[in-house]
């Protein structure tokens, strides 16, 4: 082996070792992940099987760095594996080990344990949480059963007419318990990893609710939430708007519920989302007020004070996984400076990172703690990088003369040096996170980094509004003051956010993993890099692929989704056209099937409808469409005329008018003109339900569909493009939701 060779591996190996005696948390999170991982990737692998990654740690440790990270790395791997097995198999205790293995009802009793809630009569505005985080106390199969004791965390979706609940509330529900569905295609959002991220297994569905005591007056946890509910009625009771109000509490205490669906996804696609996630942020917009307010206090004493009126914040949000790494990190850095003790900021996200994981390790699948402990470790990784741009972009200025006196250029300085560290914390942010919301959402949103550096200072001015409030709302001349601040805040913010929905996003295919680590190698270079060559390098390799999932995306193939099954009566047609075209959506009849058509569009970089076309105004045909309507842009909605015979095609045109959608109707045969041309015909048979005969041309292709109704539940379909044979299957309506895909090619 060459000399150069051995002398590259030995810096390699030396530089690693340092990291691991810089940051002690590293070698204790590396082992989790060892442990951790394999249960991640696939949560129902054999025990056996889930070790192999552990020993490889083991082992590479051992032979690249030296036997004493070796055997740190080998225990923390141990406890990793140990804590997820664990949690992987429920007590016999659990609710869930008592019950079959299918959807089950029952009677059950519960503590409401979800932080969203808010029980006070003054927030009628806030919507009680859906799903709301629940522990199962004790349950029986029917009312002439015997009580069962129990434990475990569930989610219950609440019926309409349910008393308001809050923290704490023991109640009584008649319901049953309902198994995830597994994913109906690859890349499909799996609902099991999503309950398992949150310490849940399985969603209760209530059918009747009511509670049976509240707790006691000296409940800690309880009161805390009761003075949280007072100090966010409070800070919103000035509002005009009530959409304000329900943004506003979702940017302070992390109570989403409230938010509609245009602004969910407005801020979805705007790539500021992050907003209504209590994490870093809004811990650091806290922090900065606090350690002002507590000035007066000796260094010490401030740097420990601080931390403990934090924690008290991000108690009262849930302690979401990202609000939790904030503190944790904040809190770490505090008593390390309070004691004059040299801090890495490295370790920080670290050790927040492995306790984590050690009090849940599934909270490795939760998006939250994947885009936080991303998201802040690479702007940690690269701030020292980030300082030398600032000085670079700024040299020049300081040989400069002022020309308005030393004042003037100390203020021109710090402006500027403050407006580079923004954009580069948005870029980096931006680029951090790029890799995961291609992978979970497709899509790509550059104008994101303009519209957080837009929008990061208003959000700042809306906490200080709130809290100067808070201060001052005895003297109301200063309060309503504040009120309008606030208000006027939160304005700009949707409209920012709305701005950035519209303007400059595109849906890519979800790269492969290997695309994605590499990727993210790529940025660990690039915010590391210590030469330009090596810089403008892995700059490069991250826009090529970018570039290559644009391109793939603009050369896919098009494809017939066929969904049928579950609570959908009526079969589901989506037409994909090659390339970056809108799809055609025949029906939408259930959430079941539409929720999953979305997640389709988000993996194949559709990021529109041209057309929906409900075939008939009854439920089955149109229940699900205001998913559709609300999940992405719908350009034209075809309706039956008589749409106002059924509620959810009043409901479906309502929604599609608000959206912004063209409305069209039909009635018999009907031909529309739009950028497709669409012919539609219905005929009605006796003993069965109605057959549709559907053409669809656009100027790249013509697509025939027939939905044949053959009775009990059977339905035959035809699917003809030019040039190719007639595909028919039968679509046989079951309780269980299916998915069938056609390439158009092989049509």
């Amino acid at each position: 082996m060459p000399y150069n060779t051995i002398n590259s591996m030995v810096k390699i190996k030396q530089r690693l070792e340092a990291q691991f005696n810089l940051n002690p948390s590293l070698t204790i999170l590396a082992g989790l992940m060892a442990g951790i991982l394999p249960f991640a990737m696939d949560p129902e692998i054999k025990a056996i099987y889930a070790l192999i990654l552990p020993l490889l740690a083991v082992a590479t440790t051992w032979i690249l760095l030296n036997p004493t990270l070796c055997f740190k790395i080998g225990l923390s791997s141990i406890i990793g594996f140990s804590l997820t097995l664990l949690a992987r198999s429920p007590s016999e205790k659990h609710y869930d080990s008592m019950l079959p293995d299918r959807n089950c009802g029952a009677v059950v009793v519960a503590e409401v344990v979800d932080a969203t809630c808010s029980s006070s009569d003054a927030s009628s505005w806030m919507s009680q949480p859906y799903p709301m985080k629940i522990i199962v106390r004790k349950f029986k199969y029917s009312e002439s059963d015997e009580w069962k004791d129990t434990e475990g965390s569930s989610a219950v979706i609440l019926p309409r007419e349910c008393p308001r609940l809050g923290y704490g509330d023991t109640i009584v529900m008649r319901g049953a318990f309902i198994l995830p569905d597994p994913p109906l295609f690859k890349g499909d959002f799996d609902f099991n990893r999503y309950l398992l991220a949150n310490g849940t297994r399985r969603i209760f569905k209530a059918e009747a609710c009511e509670i049976e005591s509240r707790p006691g007056k000296y409940d800690i946890y309880r009161n805390v939430l009761v003075f949280r509910d007072f100090l966010m009625n409070k800070s919103v009771d000035g509002m005009k708007d009530v959409e304000n109000k329900k943004i506003g509490a979702a940017i302070i205490f992390g109570c989403r519920q409230g938010l509609n669906a245009e602004d969910r996804r407005n801020f979805l696609r705007s790539g500021t989302i992050h907003v209504f996630s209590i994490s870093g942020l809004h811990v650091g917009i806290i922090a900065v007020l606090l350690f002002w307010a507590f000035r007066w206090l000796p260094f010490t004493a401030r740097h420990l004070v601080v931390p403990i009126v934090i924690f008290l914040y991000v108690f009262t949000t849930g302690m979401p996984p990202p609000a939790v790494r904030a503190f944790l990190m904040i809190s770490v850095w505090c008593v390390q400076r309070a004691f004059l003790y040299p801090s890495s900021p490295m370790n920080s996200v670290y050790f927040a990172a492995s306790l984590i994981l050690i009090s849940n390790p599934f909270a490795l699948l939760d998006l939250g703690f994947q885009f936080s402990f991303i998201v802040a470790g690479f702007l940690v990784l690269s701030w020292n990088n980030s300082e030398k741009w600032v000085a670079s972009a700024l040299e020049l200025s300081r040989w400069l003369p002022s020309g308005g006196g030393f004042t003037f250029y100390i203020l021109r300085t710090r402006f500027f040096r403050t407006l580079l560290r923004s954009l580069i914390t948005s870029l980096i942010a931006w680029l951090s996170g790029l890799g995961l919301c291609l992978v979970y959402q497709g899509i790509f949103v550059p104008s994101s980094i303009i519209t957080n550096f837009a929008i990061i200072p208003f959000v700042s001015l809306f906490v200080a509004a709130v809290v100067v409030k808070m201060l001052v709302f005895p003297l109301v001349p200063l309060a309503n003051f504040a009120d309008v601040v606030s208000e006027w805040s939160l304005n700009v913010i949707r409209g920012a956010s709305e701005f950035g929905a519209s303007f400059g996003n595109e849906y890519l295919l979800k790269p492969p993993l290997i695309v994605l680590v590499l990727f993210y190698v790529a940025v660990t270079v690039l915010v590391m890099a210590g030469r330009k060559k090596v810089f403008f390098i892995s700059a490069a390799a991250i826009v090529l692929m970018v570039s290559l999932c644009y391109w793939k995306c603009s050369s896919s193939y098009g494809s017939v989704f066929v969904l049928c099954g579950g609570e959908s009566q009526e079969p589901v047609i989506a037409v994909c056209p090659p390339g970056k075209r809108g799809a055609f959506v025949v029906n939408a009849s259930s959430k079941e099937t539409s929720r999953p058509l979305l997640n389709i569009f988000a993996g194949r970089g559709i990021d529109y409808v041209d057309t929906l076309l409900i075939c008939e105004s009854r439920k089955d045909f149109c229940a699900g469409s205001r998913y559709v309507l609300t999940g992405t842009r719908v350009s034209n909605l075809i309706i039956p005329e008589k749409y106002r015979q059924s509620w959810f095609s009043k409901n479906t045109v309502e929604n599609a008018s608000a959206s912004g959608s063209e409305i069209k109707f039909i009635s018999g045969d009907s031909t529309i003109s739009g950028r497709g041309n669409l012919s539609y015909r219905a005929e009605k048979r006796e003993g069965c339900g109605a057959d549709y005969f559907i053409e669809y041309i656009l100027p790249e292709y013509r697509i025939e569909l027939k939905i044949l109704d053959r009775g009990a539940g059977v339905k035959l379909l035809e699917i003809n493009t030019p040039g190719s044979t007639n595909i028919k299957m039968e679509l046989i309506n079951t309780s269980v939701p299916s998915m069938r895909e056609f390439k158009l090619e092989a049509l």
